[in-house]
């Protein structure tokens, strides 16, 4: 792997030590103009920018004065730019939720939500974007005190008179979301922190929403707890539309990260020079998607399974072309664990290093599971070597 290694120096009485980040290809650049920051993101030509002056209020007060078609462009500083944790994720037109144990939906025991009508099970609302000026402008949430449970299953809403009003499905939880359906962000490091155990997504795009996404560390900027709703969450998520992911490092907490990128209905899209470390459960997963998706030079390390691919719809096709794709768990895992209910997937690694596995040696492996009699091997390559096709009375020619 080639990287454009950033470099510092230590100097002492008697040496100097160059420092080299192997990680830079994938975190935020310092820019000395705002100018400079956008033409290098590529940031939207027909958004107006808004330079913090705002010291005192938190990211959703900013958020919430901007117009629809404001970036809100953070300058480098020491300390974070402040969610505001106090309220906990707030949603409009809900009082609380199922709390946790087998009496949670006892009105004594639910989850009490503040109700906020910009906001939909979050701390914050972006207008159409935020733009960083380097690894200086920092967005975290404060240290309120705040907790919650972790979200069981299933899981409903109650507005204030105590009536239910749905079933919610998967964690709703995120730090931030976005108003505009050409959401914009680049440039700055996103951190997390512990809140009790619930779990929460770090950045989220929802119904109809296309997401550009340039140069972030996503720095334990989610908690995920399980490989299932509602406890599995993404650092990024996406639901429906298309996206791109470009130069972005995503470090798991060590105790509580689920999959670190999570497209859910989406309908192509394009990640180059990405890297994911090792969650703690979970992995990147594709949920009912379509469309082209080409993946370049992307870094991926998992656990047992590698890339989950369920239920996609008929010309879902993956290319991915360079980087690796790592399994930790010794050699029982699955590089691709596939349900092909909507079609046969198309999935095609090229020049992508894999990791060994329990099947095959210097082979993929290849899981189909759920849906037999539909997923070809002949949709399913790697050029690198030979794919293990397993069960192999799970696949057609």
């Amino acid at each position: 792997m080639s990287h454009l290694a950033r470099r510092g120096t230590i100097s002492g009485t008697r040496r100097t030590v160059q420092v080299t980040d192997p990680d830079a290809d994938f975190k935020p650049i310092s820019y000395s103009s705002v100018a400079a920051a956008r033409t290098a993101m590529g940031a939207p030509s027909d958004a107006n920018y808004v330079v913090w002056n705002h010291d005192g209020q938190s990211l959703e007060q900013v958020f919430a004065s901007l117009g629809a078609n404001d970036i809100l462009v953070l300058p480098e500083r020491a300390q974070p730019y402040p969610i505001n944790s106090s309220n906990g994720f707030m949603a409009s037109g809900i009082a609380s939720i199922t709390g946790a144990g087998p009496d949670g939906d006892d009105p004594a025991n639910r989850t009490p939500i503040v109700s906020n009508g910009r906001l939909w099970f979050s701390m914050s609302r972006a207008r159409r974007g935020v733009l960083g000026m380097g690894p200086g402008a920092v967005i975290q949430p404060t240290n309120s005190g705040w907790t919650a449970p972790e979200q069981p299953k299933p899981l409903y809403s109650y507005n204030s008179a105590g009536t239910r009003l749905q079933e919610l499905v998967g964690s709703q939880n995120k730090l931030m979301e976005v108003d505009h359906d050409d959401g914009f962000f680049a440039n700055f490091t996103l951190k997390g922190r512990d809140f009790g155990g619930v779990t929460y997504h770090g950045l989220s795009f929802g119904s109809g929403k296309d997401g550009t996404i340039r140069r972030i560390h996503f720095d334990e900027s989610w908690r995920g707890t399980g490989g299932i709703p509602n406890i599995e969450t993404g650092a990024l998520t996406f639901l429906s539309n298309s996206y791109i992911i470009e130069n972005c490092l995503f470090t798991c907490n060590e105790l509580a990260a689920s999959s670190p990128i999570m497209w859910n209905r989406t309908l192509g899209g394009t990640m180059r020079m990405v890297k994911t470390t090792k969650p703690t459960v979970g992995m990147i997963t594709f949920w009912k998607c379509g469309g082209v998706n080409t993946f370049e030079n992307v870094y991926s390390t998992g656990l047992k399974i590698g890339v989950n691919l369920e239920e996609n719809i008929a010309g879902f096709t993956l290319n991915w072309t360079g980087g690796y794709l790592r399994l930790t768990d010794g050699q029982a895992g699955f590089h691709l664990n596939i349900n092909p209910s909507g079609g046969s997937e198309v999935i095609r690694f090229t020049n992508v290093e894999v990791s060994p596995n329990g099947y095959t040696a210097n082979a993929m492996s290849a899981h189909v599971y759920t849906t037999t009699g539909t997923q070809k091997r002949s949709d399913v390559s790697w050029s690198n070597g030979t794919v293990s096709y397993v069960p192999s009375v799970n696949w057609i020619a």
